[in-house]
């Protein structure tokens, strides 16, 4: 389910092409999944492109995968800092990632704090190109860090 669960993520923050959805459903249905409406979906032309966005909302609807609010970052940016840890991504491309996908929509709320770390992060290692071996294991510590739940946040705080 982590891949329907990574697309949504994807997907409310408007960073899935609706032509990919169908692909995406044939991918879960290969994975195990099924719904009424992923079966549909999967088996839809990829030019039907206002039929797919509602049908791959239906789908996780029924398979109880949550949509993020378009404006909450905070799963995309965990999404992130997860392929940061797993080397999908490298810790800059995620750093910027976060930055520019995330950080802008978190700029007024409480996520801001947690998260800024990344925008310094990025912004270093334009600025200075010495420190970008010791930048990127920072980088990669702080995605660890982010991906604690915020109870073991709590706990190292003290």
């Amino acid at each position: 389910m982590g891949s329907l669960a990574d697309a949504a993520i994807k997907f409310a923050a408007d960073l899935v092409s609706p032509e990919d959805l169908p692909d995406i459903a044939a991918a879960a249905l290969v994975d195990g999944l099924d719904s009424p409406a992923l079966r549909e979906l999967a088996g839809l032309p990829r030019h039907e492109v206002r039929e797919v966005r509602d049908l791959f909302a239906e789908a996780l609807r029924e398979l109880n995968i949550p949509i993020p609010l378009p404006d909450d970052r905070v799963p995309l940016a965990r999404l992130i800092a997860s392929q940061i840890v797993t080397g999908k991504v490298s810790p800059i491309e995620g750093a910027r990632a976060i930055w520019w996908r995330c950080c802008s929509y978190m700029e007024r709320s409480a996520e801001w704090e947690a998260w800024s770390f990344f925008v310094g992060a990025a912004s270093e290692w334009d600025d200075y190109p010495p420190a970008r071996d010791e930048l990127a294991t920072l980088i990669k510590k702080e995605a660890a860090l982010q991906l604690r739940e915020p109870q073991d946040q709590e706990v190292l705080a003290r």
